[in-house]
């Protein structure tokens, strides 16, 4: 710590208090803004990229499941999360005549859903304080189900490189590990996300 550095030492419900608070002003300061991403004026959009932006139709695949062959989709709010389990290539060999969903993978279930070894994920990998992980367990769980698909899923990817998950294992790792205010953050590529959140990397 530099010298003349304060360190306030706060107890878990003061700091979830704070953090609340700062959301609560960082909305009403933002106003409708506050879930666009860091980034949306980087690069600007020129007139004709915005003139084509605006004369394109709506995209079918966002608000409902029509796109889905393996029956376990839920909507999602964007295109590149609105995709099944059975558009996945690299998943394409556990299809058979009995499984239809990825989500009926045993093994699949196992790496991506199993509390234990996501919780030892998560302490192995040493990127959360014990501290952080109680606070907001379920929220921790979620990124490490999500993280364990991908990897087991299309294995090595590199470091910016990101592949939306499939809407229907989404939906059981959500379901398995919910949010009591049910704040999904979703997809987002990499070195993009909510703006609000841009406030809490320090």
């Amino acid at each position: 710590m530099a010298e003349g550095d304060i360190q306030i030492a706060l107890d878990e419900d003061q700091e979830q208090a704070l953090e609340e608070q700062l959301t609560l002003d960082l909305q009403r300061m933002l106003g409708d803004s506050v879930n666009d991403p860091c980034f949306q004026d980087d690069p600007e959009w020129s007139e004709e990229e915005l003139a084509l932006r605006q004369n394109t139709p709506p995209d079918e695949r966002r608000g409902n499941t029509l796109w889905c062959k393996c029956g376990n989709c839920i909507p999602m709010p964007t295109r590149e999360e609105s995709c099944c389990c059975s558009e996945n290539q690299k998943i394409a060999h556990y299809f058979d005549g009995d499984t239809v969903c990825i989500t009926s993978v045993p093994e699949m279930l196992t790496m991506c859903t199993e509390e234990n070894h996501l919780d030892f994920m998560i302490r192995w990998s040493g990127r959360y304080s014990r501290a952080a992980y109680t606070h907001d367990r379920n929220r921790v769980l979620r990124k490490a189900a999500y993280r364990a698909f991908t990897t087991w899923a299309h294995g090595y990817l590199g470091p910016g490189n990101r592949i939306p998950i499939p809407s229907c294992v989404v939906d059981i790792i959500r379901k398995k590990f919910p949010d009591s205010k049910q704040r999904y953050t979703g997809f987002f590529w990499a070195n993009d996300y909510p703006a609000i959140d841009m406030a809490f990397d320090f």
